[in-house]
């Protein structure tokens, strides 16, 4: 499951959890699901990459303008920040960049 939560230090983070930690009043069949949209595109604009859009969208990375990703979804209706994925020298990252960054999506 992908799912949101707040650090210790309080910072919000989005990342993966096996649906058996989920407590047991949880049930993993109610949490709506995402398809991704797995489209390919080139930013158009360098790029801070975050893997926090919510409260403190701290840059981990920088993308040139140029650099292929692949769109995966937008973070909410508001469509600021885009989840993306992309390769990168440690292997595939999953996080999040600016709108205005992205090329076209079709």
């Amino acid at each position: 499951l992908l799912i949101g939560y707040e650090t210790g230090g309080g910072d919000y983070r989005i990342g993966y959890i096996h649906n058996y930690k989920l407590p047991d009043n949880v049930n993993a069949a109610s949490i709506p699901t995402l398809s991704y949209a797995m489209l390919k595109t080139n930013l158009i604009k360098d790029a801070d990459v975050t893997d926090d859009p919510v409260i403190n969208a701290k840059r981990f990375d920088k993308l040139s303008a140029g650099t292929e990703v692949t769109f995966l979804a937008w973070s909410d209706d508001r469509h600021i920040w885009a989840l993306v994925e992309y390769t990168s020298s440690k292997g595939t990252v999953r996080a999040f960049v600016r709108d205005v960054c992205l090329g076209e999506l079709n």
